[in-house]
Order: structure tokens, then C-alpha cells, then sequence
């Protein structure tokens, strides 16, 4: 009695079973992706970082290269730029005048002064700012490099180092810009500008270590610089580091409250730390803000789908499809439908599917295949069975191969055997599912194989067939392994046990 008891309990596990699956493949939220040099964009605009370019026109004679007497030249060409630019007049007509004079006298010098070139390049790199003209950089770049050069400039100038790295960073050469940087701070500098560049560049290349360190030095010498503690937030959150960083974006939504990057972050954070409340709090402050992207929306759903607030998730799910650039990718929202499916959210998945194809009017023929598919999965779920299998069949004509219609079929025809009016037409059925799931199980994509292999194990204990059951989860478990496949297979073997002990 105990043993039938137990068989006929491993058969009603075949229901659990679908429930265990979508709880294994539940949704994990994806985070935000965080751009380091669009904070160090920021830092080229901000007033700070305009003082300091402005400043570094005026020599400071205590550490910098002074102008031989004799070089009568020199003097003049400084003292005519010191009319030009004179009164703070930093036009650009001004700024090209001040740049010929400079010019005249490099053209004509045996060896010009490196501290001439210096303020050249200056010169050159501050137009190239203002008009975009890229190849004033190249022009700023050789002048800071004749500055310093061994034999015929002044190699310790410290100046022209750190502004032959600004234009290595401008001009997206982070590498060199990073060794004059460290040159620069070799050489004394001790500006958080240079600090806080250094720590972007190290960011960028992964040198975690490194740019917190930069960004510290950065932070205490100038704490008013507030992307740097931003760059520091994203240091600390890619170190996962969360309750560091969770505070460190507090911090700059108390000074910024309406900067979303901060609040996204700040979810990251959240996220790292299993506080999803507090990130979905977070990312609905971005939406009600009204700056809520695509990938902002997604996350959201992903959070309100692991809380099982389907509603909500589908919500956020198609407003970021109606949010999202048509060239954006399909797949992501495509899988979006089928995790809402998975959790019997037939109306919500279909809902989505119709702001997906309303978004992307160039959908190819497998993409179609794809929603066709799932609608089909829908219809059969929801009752409206012909259309469903007509239009699966319809799929497998077109493409033999779609694994998807493939499983699908399967698992109609199985759920169709258990409600056969006599045996012989269960018998019938049952051999249909199995082979819609034998062709499933010869395709090479693994997760296709691997559902092919337990829905035909599921069929497999229905009937009675324990030992095929076992090898095909076994197979399946060689392939991926999943806790829930485990537990179901330790269940068949254990009354193959009981069986034999009959």
C-alpha cells in the first residue's frame, strides 16, 4: 500500500514540476551599465575644469623653464600675446591672432622656447574646445612634445606634460594620456584635476584599485568636484561594494536629487545588497521624473517579476518597449514575453507581444516564427486549441526546426492523452508528443534539447516507463544541470528502488 502510495505520488509531481521549472528560471534583474567617460565628459565642461585649462597660459617661473635674456624673439612674441588676450578677451579671433604671433616666432627660432611651445599648445587645445576643429589637437600635441622633448626642450616641464595628457584623453589615447598624468604628479603636480582624469582612465581599464585611490587623492584635495565622487560610486559598485556605494550616491542625491544616474546606481546598489524594494523604489522615482530609458524599465519589470507583481512587471515591460530605438534588441523584450508566460500572465504576454510588433516593423522571419510561437503557446493555455495548433504546424512547415513549436506540440498532444475518452486514443497521443520531443531532442541548441528531454520524461512517468524517464533526465543533467531536475530524478529513482524491493 505504502509503495502504491508513493507512485502515485511521484505522478502528481508531474504538475509540481512545471511550477519548480518557473521558479528555477525566474528572472534575474539585469543592472544598469555604468560610463565612466561620459563623467569625464561632464568634468571637461564643468566651471572648475575651464579655470584650470584658462590658467595654464600664465608661466609660473618658480618650477617652469625661464626665457634666456638673449632670446629678445620670445619676449616680444609673449609680449604681444599679452595684448591680444589682454583684459580677458578669449574670443576666438583673439585667441588665432595670439597663435600667429606664437607661430611667427616657432617658425623663425633656432630652437624655440619650450615655454613659447607650451603656451602654444595651450592655445591650440583651447580653440580646438571651442570650434571642434580636431586638428588643432594634433597641432596642440606636437607643441607640447617639442616642449619636453631630451635634447631641445625642457623634459621636466611639468606643465606641458599634463597638458600633453589632456590632449592624449580628449583625442581617446587613455594610455598615454594616463603615463604624462603620472609624470605630471612625478613631477609635483598636485592638482584633483589630474588626480581625478587618472582615475577615470583606471576605471575604464579596470584597475579598480588604483582609481579609487586616484579619486580619493582627487576628492580631498577639491571635495566640491562632485563627478568624482560619482566615478568613486561606480568603483565602489563594480568592486561590489554595495552598502559603500549605496551611500556614496545618498550623498550626491542629497546635493543633486534630480540627477536619475544617481537614483539607477543607487538601484544597482540595492540590487547587490537584496534590498529590491529599495531599488524598486528607486527606479520609480527615475520613472515618475519622467527619465525612465528603456533599460531602466526592463530592470523594473525584472524586479516587480521576481516579486511576482506580473501586472506591474508587464506595465513596465511595455513602456520600455515603446521607449526603445527600433534598432534595439528584439530578444531581450521577446524573452520578457515568454517570463510572463511562464508565470501565466497570458493577457500581460500578449499584450507585450503587440507593443513589440507595433515597435519593430522590419521583424525578419524568425523573429516572426518566434512570436507566432509563443501566441500559439498562449492560445492552447487559454483554450483555443485549433487555431494554436494550426498555426504551430503551419511554423514547423515553414522551419522544421523551431524547437519551440516543436516542445509546444509536444506538450499539447501529451496534456490532450490524459483527457483521451478510450486507451487506445491516449496510446495515439501520447506517441505523437513523444515524437514532436525526440525531434526537439536532436537539435543543437542545449536549452532546447534539455526541455525536449524533461517534458518527454514527464510523458515517461505518466506512463509507467520509470527507467526511460531516469535516462532521459540523466541525459538532460549531463547537459545542464538544474536543482529541480535533480530533485525530480532522485524521486523516479527512488521507486525504480521500490519497485524492485516488491
Amino acid at each position: 500500500m505504502k509503495k502504491r502510495f508513493f507512485i502515485l505520488a511521484l505522478c502528481g509531481t508531474v504538475a509540481s514540476l512545471v511550477s519548480a521549472q518557473q521558479q528555477s528560471q525566474g528572472v534575474q534583474p539585469r543592472p544598469l551599465q555604468v560610463n565612466p567617460m561620459q563623467t569625464a565628459a561632464e568634468i571637461y565642461q564643468s566651471p572648475i575644469w575651464q579655470r584650470a585649462v584658462a590658467g595654464s597660459l600664465a608661466p609660473n617661473l618658480a618650477v617652469e623653464p625661464e626665457i634666456p635674456r638673449e632670446d629678445s624673439a620670445a619676449m616680444e612674441a609673449l609680449g604681444a600675446i599679452r595684448d591680444i588676450l589682454g583684459a580677458g578677451n578669449n574670443s576666438p579671433q583673439a585667441s588665432q591672432a595670439a597663435l600667429q604671433q606664437l607661430q611667427t616666432y616657432i617658425n623663425g627660432a633656432q630652437k624655440p622656447s619650450p615655454l613659447v611651445l607650451q603656451i602654444a599648445g595651450a592655445l591650440s587645445m583651447q580653440m580646438a574646445d571651442q570650434s571642434g576643429n580636431k586638428s588643432l589637437y594634433n597641432q596642440a600635441e606636437q607643441y607640447f612634445v617639442r616642449a619636453v622633448d631630451q635634447n631641445n626642450g625642457f623634459p621636466d616641464f611639468l606643465r606641458a606634460h599634463k597638458n600633453l595628457a589632456n590632449v592624449y584623453f580628449k583625442t581617446d589615447r587613455p594610455k598615454k594620456a594616463a603615463e604624462e598624468f603620472t609624470k605630471a604628479l612625478k613631477l609635483g603636480d598636485n592638482d584633483p584635476i589630474t588626480y581625478g582624469l587618472l582615475g577615470s582612465i583606471y576605471f575604464e581599464n579596470g584597475q579598480l584599485v588604483a582609481a579609487e585611490n586616484a579619486l580619493r587623492n582627487a576628492m580631498m584635495l577639491n571635495p566640491e568636484i562632485i563627478e568624482f565622487k560619482q566615478l568613486l560610486g561606480n568603483v565602489l559598485l563594480q568592486q561590489e561594494r554595495y552598502a559603500e556605494a549605496a551611500a556614496m550616491f545618498g550623498e550626491l542625491l542629497l546635493e543633486r536629487p534630480n540627477r536619475v544616474e544617481y537614483w539607477s546606481a543607487q538601484a544597482n546598489s540595492y540590487i547587490g545588497m537584496d534590498q529590491i524594494d529599495d531599488a524598486a523604489k528607486n527606479l520609480e522615482i527615475v520613472r515618475f521624473l519622467g527619465k525612465a530609458e528603456a533599460p531602466t524599465l526592463m530592470l523594473l519589470g525584472d524586479i516587480y517579476l521576481n516579486k511576482e507583481m506580473v501586472r506591474d512587471a508587464a506595465e513596465a515591460y511595455i513602456e520600455a518597449v515603446n521607449k526603445a530605438a527600433p534598432e534595439s534588441s528584439f530578444s531581450q523584450y521577446f524573452q520578457a514575453a515568454q517570463y510572463l508566460n511562464r508565470y501565466q500572465a497570458y493577457d500581460e504576454s500578449t499584450q507585450l507581444l503587440d507593443a513589440i510588433e507595433n515597435n519593430y516593423n522590419d521583424l525578419d522571419k524568425d523573429q516572426r516564427n518566434k512570436i507566432l510561437t509563443l501566441r500559439s503557446e498562449i492560445n492552447l493555455a487559454q483554450g483555443n486549441v485549433q487555431e494554436a495548433v494550426k498555426n504551430l504546424q503551419e511554423i514547423l512547415k515553414i522551419d522544421p526546426f523551431n524547437g519551440r513549436a516543436l516542445i509546444v506540440l509536444g506538450r499539447h498532444y501529451s496534456d490532450a492523452a490524459d483527457e483521451a475518452d478510450d486507451n487506445l486514443r491516449q496510446k495515439e497521443l501520447e506517441q505523437q508528443a513523444i515524437s514532436y520531443f525526440e525531434r526537439a531532442m536532436e537539435l543543437e541548441d542545449d536549452n532546447t534539447v534539455v526541455e525536449a528531454l524533461v517534458a518527454n520524461a514527464q510523458l515517461r512517468v505518466k506512463r509507467k516507463e520509470y527507467q526511460k524517464a531516469v535516462d532521459l533526465l540523466s541525459r538532460a543533467q549531463n547537459i545542464k544541470r538544474q536543482d529541480y531536475v535533480q530533485s525530480y530524478l532522485d524521486q523516479i529513482n527512488n521507486v525504480l528502488q521500490a519497485r524492485r524491493g516488491r
